[in-house]
């Protein structure tokens, strides 16, 4: 019997915007410098999940049956992610089927999967900090070719970031997403600013790529 999601109004918008904003990391991620996910599909389905459903905020009752739908790897990897070594005991039997199916047995058989689990939780810490509007700060564990290392984020304007490190596709990447607060009722319409409820962008650029202030990077 297949269980469909019937209400996804009840989706904290909060942690909807932070799940799109993963997506999107994810999606553009890698370099000659930085290892890129693989398999590409099953983690940009966990970033989706892992995004919408972690702490803070998250839906959690949501997340087992929503991961496994979608691929034996993405389930084990949000159970991963989210759960840490703590619940070792509900991901280390899906890790144990992984390694017998072909699709999957490279990458977990090699460094590719701890890869991948460092791009989730990085990513995921980056677009909360995004979301909080946050300043300058430290982010540890961003995956590199030679080890993992420290990023650092500085805020040169209005949703408008350095990030060093550079793990990304390109020299400069625009994100969008909903805004993390919940939309007017529908049963008082007009009672808020519609244009407070339009998409938003944040816009990452590489150590030394310039600010092009006729689009608007001020």
């Amino acid at each position: 019997m297949t269980t469909y999601l019937t209400e996804p109004a009840t989706l904290n918008p909060w942690a909807a915007a932070r799940g799109v904003l993963t997506f999107q990391l994810v999606d553009h991620w890698g370099n000659r410098t930085t290892p890129r996910p693989r398999p590409r599909l099953d983690v940009l389905l966990a970033a989706l999940v892992l995004g919408t459903t972690a702490p803070p905020h998250g839906g959690a009752a949501v997340l087992p049956g929503v991961a496994a739908a979608l691929s034996r790897y993405t389930a084990y990897l949000v159970r991963r992610c989210w759960g840490g070594e703590a619940a070792q005991a509900e991901w280390q039997p899906l890790l144990a089927a992984l390694v017998a199916e072909p699709r999957y047995r490279d990458a977990v058989d090699s460094g590719a999967d701890a890869v991948n689990r460092a791009i989730l939780t990085f990513c995921t810490d980056l677009a909360a900090h995004l979301l909080a509007d946050g300043g300058d700060a430290v982010l540890p564990g961003l995956p590199r070719r030679t080890g993992v290392a420290p990023a650092r984020i500085i805020r040169v304007g209005a949703r408008l970031y350095r990030l060093r490190p550079w793990p990304l596709c390109g020299r400069r990447l625009t994100l969008h997403a909903l805004p993390p607060w919940s939309p007017p009722s529908a049963a008082a319409p007009g009672a808020a600013d519609p244009s407070r409820y339009a998409s938003l962008a944040w816009t990452l650029l590489a150590p030394s790529t310039p600010i092009d202030r006729r689009a608007g990077e001020v």
